[in-house]
């Protein structure tokens, strides 16, 4: 006669087993990357939809956020966005990027383009009418200033 094991003892044998089944089949965490993105000129609706297609194309897991009164837009994702593929697909709408680059620095990804810290910040003093073409010329004279060799950005 074989000894018998206590009623509670196989389930816990199987909790045990399918818990280590799940540790190892969980998937790797990829670390998430913010990019910020601004374009030259105002979004409209059809450069809206151009953008989101686009940045769909590149991760459709992609959570983004446009903000039309400052011209820009922000994109959270675990891919490496190809800003040259991204403005391919937003020709056609009119939009044009101007800058785009990681919003905090990630050292395991290379960025290119100038640096973030002399960008303009659009500066809410309570009159949109003021305020929007005060900022829209502080980056246009960046853009400018800042405009690489090759680049698709429009002379002003």
């Amino acid at each position: 006669m074989t000894p018998r094991l206590p009623n509670h003892q196989p389930v816990i044998a199987l909790v045990v087993f399918v818990g280590l089944l799940c540790i190892r089949a969980a998937p790797p965490v990829i670390p998430e990357r913010e990019y910020e993105i601004h374009f030259v000129g105002p979004i409209t609706a059809a450069g809206e939809k151009y953008l989101i297609e686009g940045l769909v194309d590149q991760d459709p897991e992609v959570r983004f956020w446009i903000d039309r009164p400052t011209q820009s837009a922000l994109a959270r994702t675990t891919v490496h966005l190809d800003q040259a593929a991204l403005q391919e697909v937003i020709t056609p709408s009119g939009l044009v990027i101007g800058y785009m680059g990681l919003l905090s620095e990630d050292p395991t990804v290379p960025v290119e383009g100038p640096a973030r810290a002399s960008f303009p910040v659009y500066i809410d003093a309570g009159d949109p009418t003021i305020d929007a073409p005060r900022y829209l010329q502080a980056k246009t004279a960046w853009f400018a200033a800042h405009k690489p060799s090759g680049s698709p950005l429009i002379d002003q």
